[in-house]
């Protein structure tokens, strides 16, 4: 961060007038953080030829709440930050770097079961509404019917289950790169999170078959770690 630099005249006889002091600009507050919105780990966008929508610069956020020990934390895809360091920056995605102001910080992730938790920032307001559902329950771990998703890519869709598994759900839907890590629900009950496409040649020929993490498999592994950070997630109502 740049600071102003004051220059100070030092003659004993020369009167002082009111010297100016600087200050460390006041951060930017957080602000509203929801299930549904973009976010980075860069804090720079990438050139503008990379500028299409998808590429990869962002994801999309899963479910928000608070912890048993009252931090805020959301949830969204390991894969999102696999060139990143626990620790590193989360921004709100914006297509100007001005726009990329943080909202926390990378707590930890497993990586084979594919999430990251994600601490907010202690002046963040959290809302069930996001930009696709309102999300205000877990849902269950053993899901039957229809199943939705929403991303910042492809935005909401929904399609049957075709499989449930302890740590992953399938169903047929639509997904694209950026969606990763946005909610999978089924009514206002957080069901999972956008994975990938399975590519499985004995899938339905002609439809994609999304592949979700489980969202009481990452609760159930969030309970399990060392970490604090996540540890009796209530989402937020």
């Amino acid at each position: 961060m740049m600071r102003k630099v004051i220059t100070l005249a030092a003659a004993a006889d020369i009167a002082l007038g009111p010297v100016a002091i600087a200050h460390a600009a006041d951060p930017v507050p957080t602000g509203t953080v929801a299930n549904g919105i973009a976010w980075t780990t860069h804090a720079q966008p990438p050139p503008n030829s990379l500028q299409i929508k998808g590429l990869g610069d962002y994801c999309t956020l899963s479910a928000v709440g608070t912890d048993s020990g009252g931090r805020k934390v959301a949830f969204s895809a390991a894969h999102c930050v696999s060139e990143e360091k626990d620790g590193a920056i989360v921004y709100r995605y914006a297509t100007n770097a001005a726009g990329r102001t943080p909202i926390g910080k990378i707590a930890y992730r497993n990586a084979d079961i594919d999430y990251a938790v994600i601490q907010l920032n202690d002046d963040a307001v959290l809302k069930s509404q996001g930009p696709g559902p309102k999300l205000d329950s877990i849902g269950s771990d053993k899901p039957t019917g229809t199943l939705s998703k929403f991303g910042q890519t492809t935005g909401t869709s929904q399609g049957p289950l075709t499989g449930v598994e302890p740590t992953r759900i399938y169903n047929v839907s639509l997904a694209g790169p950026g969606d990763s890590g946005g909610p999978a629900y089924q009514g206002t009950a957080w069901t999972g999170m956008t994975r990938a496409l399975n590519t499985n040649p004995e899938d339905i020929v002609r439809l994609r078959i999304i592949e979700f993490v489980k969202a009481t498999a990452v609760l159930a592994d969030v309970q399990a770690q060392a970490n604090p950070v996540g540890k009796g997630f209530t989402i937020t109502k």
